[in-house]
């Protein structure tokens, strides 16, 4: 069985996948509360699963970008999971996860992760299933600067609440359905199990999170 972890902003996602596919998984706003949320919510799918700790064979883990100390922690827990259990470690692009529920869209997808004060990851990705896979490298954009890439291509992601005018204007990218936006654990989880099953794995003391910049901090705590 493996288990998908995704703390990549103020959403925390856990997933457990195994040879038939998909068998549990949470999203939920945890705020900055990764570290005390994440750990008792594995417990509980384990246990709606009926099974158990050593059960985990693999761990994943999203790698960013996004938040600073979101990632910290899904990356803290993930190793230390790995390691002190003794289990292989993957690690699954935060965006590539994102972009990877949409890989059916039939059109490029542009995917979104939201770092801070108007500053958004984003990368492009292949436009059908056959020849899925990130076309363009992580860079970081404004909020107004989303409404000019890529023109006809599927938005998804952490997307501004303003600029809805410029949505609007012709050769704008296509905004995903709303119930699409959300970040899915079990997407880490589906991809990271591909990867083992080719006995892909990271190392578990040099895989580190994607951060794209510095992070903002606004009255001494970092924006998320």
């Amino acid at each position: 069985m493996l288990l998908a972890i995704d703390t990549s902003n103020g959403f925390a996602g856990v997933a457990l996948w195994d040879e038939q596919g998909l068998r549990a998984e949470a999203t939920w706003h945890a705020g900055r509360q990764h570290t005390e949320q994440v750990l008792p919510q594995i417990d509980l799918l384990l246990g709606h699963v009926g099974a158990a700790a050593a059960q985990v064979e693999v761990i994943a883990v999203a790698t960013g970008p996004g938040s600073w100390s979101g990632l910290r922690a899904g990356m803290s827990l993930a190793k230390a999971l790995a390691i002190g259990r003794d289990r292989p470690l993957i690690g699954i692009s935060t965006l590539d996860a994102l972009a990877f529920g949409q890989r059916k869209a039939g059109r490029p997808v542009l995917a979104v992760v939201r770092l801070g004060r108007d500053r958004y990851g984003v990368a492009t990705y292949g436009p059908a299933p056959e020849d899925w896979g990130r076309q363009s490298p992580f860079q970081i954009v404004s909020g107004a600067e989303l409404w000019t890439l890529d023109p006809g291509s599927c938005l998804i992601g952490d997307l501004p609440e303003r600029d809805a005018e410029l949505a609007q204007t012709s050769g704008a990218p296509v905004i995903a359905r709303s119930t699409d936006h959300q970040r899915r654990a079990v997407f880490v989880a589906e991809l990271a199990w591909m990867r083992h099953q080719r006995q892909e794995y990271d190392d578990r003391v040099a895989l580190e999170p994607i951060y794209l910049g510095s992070p903002v901090r606004i009255g001494g705590m970092e924006e998320r």
